[in-house]
């Protein structure tokens, strides 16, 4: 939907250019990259001796406004969208996200909690235990109000 906006809009969709990119990578680039990730998944589960939960949030702004384009100048996805959850893609641990209240503007914010490789139990017993604990129901009311069609 939101590259059919994008489109009609007169903005390029630079899926096809993204992907391309992908073509210039070379061996050498991919085992740089590779032994990187390698290495962060040793840090993190050294740290997870010590510790059992990663208590982080989801992104480092809230929301942007519906109207934006994901990965876009005004919300690029390494800076605002996934910084935050990105790493733990790459190092396949467990994690789950959830709301965890609202800007005064009325857009929502997340936490994420993650865990050592193999903990998905643990992280999603936790996650319970929080939801339960807060109160949090969805949507929110003052979130819900302009959905209602009268």
């Amino acid at each position: 939907m939101q590259l059919r906006r994008a489109h009609e809009r007169g903005q390029p969709i630079a899926f096809r250019a993204t992907a391309e990119k992908g073509l210039a990578i070379t061996l050498a680039d991919y085992a740089k990259s590779y032994e990187a990730r390698s290495k962060l998944a040793r840090d993190m589960a050294l740290w997870h001796r010590k510790y059992d939960l990663l208590l982080a949030p989801v992104t480092p702004t809230a929301a942007p406004p519906v109207e934006t384009l994901y990965n876009s100048d005004a919300f690029p996805r390494w800076t605002k969208g996934a910084p935050y959850t990105l790493p733990f893609n790459l190092t396949g641990q467990p994690a789950a996200s959830m709301p965890a209240g609202l800007t005064k503007e009325g857009l929502p914010v997340g936490i994420q909690l993650v865990g050592p490789a193999r903990a998905d139990a643990l992280v999603l017993r936790v996650m319970r235990a929080y939801e339960s604990a807060a109160g949090w129901t969805w949507p929110q009311a003052r979130l819900a109000e302009p959905l209602v069609i009268p």
